[in-house]
């Protein structure tokens, strides 16, 4: 058989796999229920500054730290203190564009603001502001992307 002719039957053999896997699994949506959730902690409780404890995630050279300071259902935004540490890497990113705020719903929320420490260091902290989601969640996830080498890292919370 002439080569280019096998490489074309596997080529097609593969995209029909794709199209055949990808029909199975459907398209995803932003939202992240628990389960999807592998390596982040998942944190319950009601929606107000003292319940809900802060998360801290350790995976590839940058710890970040993320606690709800304000999400209540009267609050236009929503704010959370985030803590970046690191021992190695220069703490360069723009946490606003590198942070978004999903609800139950699957609505992505980008940041407003980050008032805090300017890029540059080892350790970095300041507040991110969302706009508050609406109508108000039963649960919703902080998203960091592309952060310490880190293609995303979730912080879930769970409302009560």
């Amino acid at each position: 058989m002439n080569k280019t002719v096998l490489i074309a039957i596997i080529g097609i053999i593969a995209v029909g796999a794709f199209f055949y896997w990808y029909g199975r699994q459907g398209p995803k949506t932003a939202s992240l229920p628990e389960a999807q959730v592998s390596n982040n902690f998942v944190a319950r409780g009601a929606a107000n500054s003292n319940a809900l404890p802060p998360q801290t995630n350790n995976e590839g050279p940058v710890e970040i730290e993320v606690q709800p300071l304000d999400v209540s259902g009267t609050s236009s935004d929503w704010s959370f203190r985030v803590v970046l540490d690191t021992h190695s890497d220069e703490l360069k990113d723009n946490l606003e564009e590198a942070a978004e705020l999903v609800d139950d719903n699957g609505n992505i929320f980008r940041s407003l603001s980050w008032e805090g420490s300017p890029p540059g260091g080892h350790h970095r902290e300041g507040v991110l502001v969302f706009k508050a989601p609406a109508p108000f969640p039963k649960s919703f996830s902080i998203i960091m992307r592309d952060i310490g080498g880190v293609k995303a890292r979730t912080f879930l919370w769970i409302l009560q």
